[in-house]
């Protein structure tokens, strides 16, 4: 699908407007302090419209392509061309308010999470 764009484009037509129906309705509800809508496609698709800010856990493209290939056992090949088919890594950081940088373990993801929820309960307060 990724190596064919108008099937690519075929399916996001028929996916994404149902996909956004339900965000609106999940969004809709209340939440304690702030909702987080988390979407891989947030800017691609159009969903980034509904959000005050956006928040873009980045990664370097090397790590990202290592990373996808042994969470997902796909080969190399496979995922540059999903990588390909999205937005570029340049024009996501443009778009983002916030950006975490994810290229280190787990603990310093969470710390890096645990800081921003921070500002972002300030930011509604």
């Amino acid at each position: 699908m990724f190596q064919q764009p108008e099937e690519r484009q075929w399916l996001e037509s028929v996916t994404h407007p149902a996909i956004r129906e339900e965000i609106i309705q999940q969004l809709q509800q209340p939440t304690e302090h702030y909702a987080m809508l988390v979407s891989p496609l947030l800017f691609e698709s159009g969903q980034s419209d509904m959000t005050q800010r956006n928040l873009l856990i980045d990664v370097p493209v090397e790590l990202q392509l290592s990373r996808t290939c042994a969470r997902d056992n796909n080969n190399e090949d496979q995922v540059k061309a999903i990588i390909a088919a999205q937005m570029s890594r340049e024009e996501r950081r443009a778009r983002a308010d916030d950006i975490i940088v994810n290229d280190q373990d787990l603990s310093a993801l969470q710390h890096a999470c645990d800081d921003l929820h921070k500002t972002y309960l300030t930011l509604v307060s």
